[in-house]
Order: structure tokens, then C-alpha cells, then sequence
């Protein structure tokens, strides 16, 4: 997963060998692909939109998916709270497995928390 992500990260590069050559449509996935959640690229979670969607229910929530993560942040979120997050302002993937910490289909209050633990115990 972390090699994923570093893959995106580095606009579909893996060291000098082009893995994705179709620049439009990495552009594509990582910004809205439709006008029902702002926060949904293709397969990706895209923080800092006005407003996000959870899988269940049908009526937007105000700002950012994850407040307290950065707003270049996507994230490819899986079941049972697995994620591959991708931060380009701070060069950074951030990748989590193991268990269900919480009993949503997406753990979104789990992974603020983890932001939030992140920017308040860093200088």
C-alpha cells in the first residue's frame, strides 16, 4: 500500500519508469468525479472540499472529511479502517491497517484523530 501511494505521490512515477502515463486521467481521479460528493475522485477520498458524503447516507455534511488533516491530503480508504493517505505539501504517505476501529463503513473519526494526534504533538 505504501508504494501506492508513493507511486501517486510522485504523479504515477516509480523511480524513472512511468507507471501511469495517462496524466489526465491521474489529474482526473484525484479531483471531484461528480457533483453528488465533492470529496470522491475515482477511488480516492478528497480532503479540504466544502462538504463530503458517508456511504449510507444521502445528504452532505459541511467541510472537510478529515478537519484535521492537511486539505492537499487523498486517501484511499478500504474496509475496516484501512487507508493509504497521500499529503503532496508534505511529501508524505501515511498507510494504516490491521482491525476495524470503529463500527462505520469508513473509520473518518479515526483517521481526524490520527491528524490530530499528528499536528498537535509536532512543533
Amino acid at each position: 500500500m505504501a508504494r501506492f501511494g508513493l507511486m501517486i505521490l510522485a504523479k504515477g512515477m516509480w523511480g524513472s519508469e512511468e507507471i501511469v502515463s495517462d496524466k489526465a486521467y491521474l489529474q482526473a481521479m484525484l479531483t471531484p468525479s461528480q457533483e453528488l460528493n465533492e470529496s470522491y475522485g475515482y477511488l480516492w477520498w478528497l480532503n479540504g472540499m466544502d462538504s463530503f458524503m458517508v456511504p449510507g447516507i444521502q445528504s452532505p455534511f459541511p467541510g472537510s472529511f478529515i478537519p484535521n488533516g492537511p486539505s492537499d491530503m487523498v486517501c484511499g480508504m478500504g474496509r475496516d479502517g484501512q487507508y493509504v493517505c497521500v499529503v503532496p505539501s508534505q511529501n508524505l504517505v501515511l498507510v494504516r491497517m490491521g482491525e476495524n476501529p470503529e463500527q462505520s463503513l469508513i473509520a473518518f473519526r479515526f483517521l481526524d484523530s490520527i491528524w490530530e494526534t499528528i499536528t498537535t504533538s509536532t512543533p
